[in-house]
């Protein structure tokens, strides 16, 4: 006999699954694009023989697990890290506490359909695995949109402080810049144009001579 093939649809969702799972310890931008992947898993756990059996056990159990997920989903959104870059752009990036919190949540969500196994005979389908993955991840995302859209502005400068602008005639260290061809020194009185007379200052007592 012929081991069983996988199933296309299985290797998909198990690439998607594994390529969420490393976007989350990247710095990426807080983009509605995730909330896809969130629908993409809830889709496929949806697919028939569907996340469980339509039974008193199978339907508890169900929404057992969809708590234990809708409740992690919270805690990751509250926990990961989010700022602005200097564009002013929200991003977020995963750390310890983060790993932790998805290990804590698909072991959960193992728990509760081994117990459904054990105590009523419930069978362990993908399919509501899935779908806990796709509602966890998608109530993680919404958090943190939340939380992104009332980060304060980014500051106009490094360490808060307002962009430095070189006074006129100097450069950017504050060194004076010689004046370019047709153009006086900053803080140098203009040559007289044409039209123009030069003034001398005024004698003592006098008035000014041409």
């Amino acid at each position: 006999m012929t081991p069983p093939q996988p199933r296309p649809e299985l290797l998909l969702v198990v690439g998607i699954v594994g390529v969420m799972l490393a976007s989350q310890f990247s710095a990426r931008p807080v983009r509605p694009l995730a909330y896809v992947w969130a629908a993409l898993l809830i889709a496929h756990g949806c697919v028939p023989p569907g996340p469980a059996r339509a039974t008193t056990a199978g339907i508890a159990f169900l929404i057992a697990g969809l708590a234990v997920s809708v409740v992690f989903g919270f805690l990751r959104g509250g926990a990961i890290p989010v700022w602005r870059d200097a564009a002013g752009r929200p991003h977020r990036k995963g750390d310890r506490v983060t790993l932790l919190l998805w290990l804590a949540t698909l072991a959960s969500r193992l728990l509760v359909g081994g117990l459904g196994t054990a105590a009523f005979g419930e069978p362990f389908g993908l399919g509501g695995l899935w779908l806990g993955v796709g509602v966890t991840f998608g109530v993680q995302h919404a958090v943190t949109s939340y939380r992104a859209r009332r980060l304060p502005p980014a500051p106009p400068g490094p360490n808060g402080r307002p962009p430095h602008r070189p006074e006129p005639g100097r450069d950017e260290a504050g060194v004076r810049t010689p004046p370019e061809p047709g153009q006086h020194a900053a803080g140098a009185p203009a040559p007289p144009g044409p039209g123009r007379r030069e003034v001398s200052p005024p004698a003592a007592g006098g008035t000014p001579r041409p």
